[in-house]
């Protein structure tokens, strides 16, 4: 769990409300790329403090929820070059070293259209708002991190906890496919002529059998 928590961010925190509203930027296209260097420098100071080597891909979206879709698809939503055999190795749960996690960063900043939030083991995480700011926290106070960021340029402040904290998910209960759920979409089908059907994946531990491992049903 993070205890020191703080926001990066180009605009005075003092004016951000009226620097941005929803999900705009005012950075210039011409600057973005500067403000993304700037970005993953002083992340990468937040990292390197923490200890952090590698870091897990949390949510991960080709095309994310905020207007990141500005860009997207342009240079492979920003994965391009970033995994081996095209994007195979974007999915929830991915452990990628904090260069890859850095990239990830840089692609987000630039709302070539990926998102997802990076986590390490420690504690340590980055979560990439829809307003230009930065969301990093960690297990201790992480002054010198907080002094390089203001260096290169960027604003900072402490803050309770990030908006795209994970516990603040909102997600509907999983049901397993079993019997009653397979009659209840077969009832589904005959009355409404189809549904759609939305699957996740759920990890199983196989239980021994005399016919060898057992196999999950599903519906057909």
């Amino acid at each position: 769990m993070a205890l020191f928590e703080y926001r990066i961010t180009p605009y005075d925190p003092a004016d951000l409300d009226a620097a941005a509203g929803g999900d705009s930027t005012l950075i210039a296209h011409d600057m973005r790329e500067h403000m993304a260097a700037a970005c993953i420098a002083a992340v990468a100071g937040f990292a390197l403090d923490a200890t952090v080597e590698q870091l897990t891909i949390d949510n991960p979206m080709a095309e994310g929820f905020f207007s990141f879709s500005v860009f997207a698809g342009r240079g492979g939503h920003g994965l391009s070059g970033l995994f081996p055999y095209g994007n195979v190795g974007f999915h929830d749960g991915a452990r990628v070293p904090l260069a890859t996690g850095l990239g990830l960063l840089r692609a987000m900043v630039l709302r070539e259209g990926a998102w997802c939030r990076l986590q390490a083991d420690n504690g340590f995480f980055v979560h990439v708002g829809d307003r230009d700011d930065i969301y990093v926290g960690g297990g201790r106070e992480q002054g010198n991190a907080v002094a390089r960021t203001r260096i290169l340029g960027l604003f900072d402040d402490r803050i309770a906890s990030s908006p795209y904290d994970p516990a603040l998910d909102e997600t509907d209960a999983s049901r397993a496919a079993d019997d009653e759920f397979c009659s209840e979409i077969d009832s589904l089908i005959a009355e409404h002529g189809g549904v759609l059907l939305e699957e996740r994946h759920r990890q199983r531990i196989p239980l021994a059998s005399p016919d060898g491992p057992s196999r999950g049903r599903g519906c057909v």
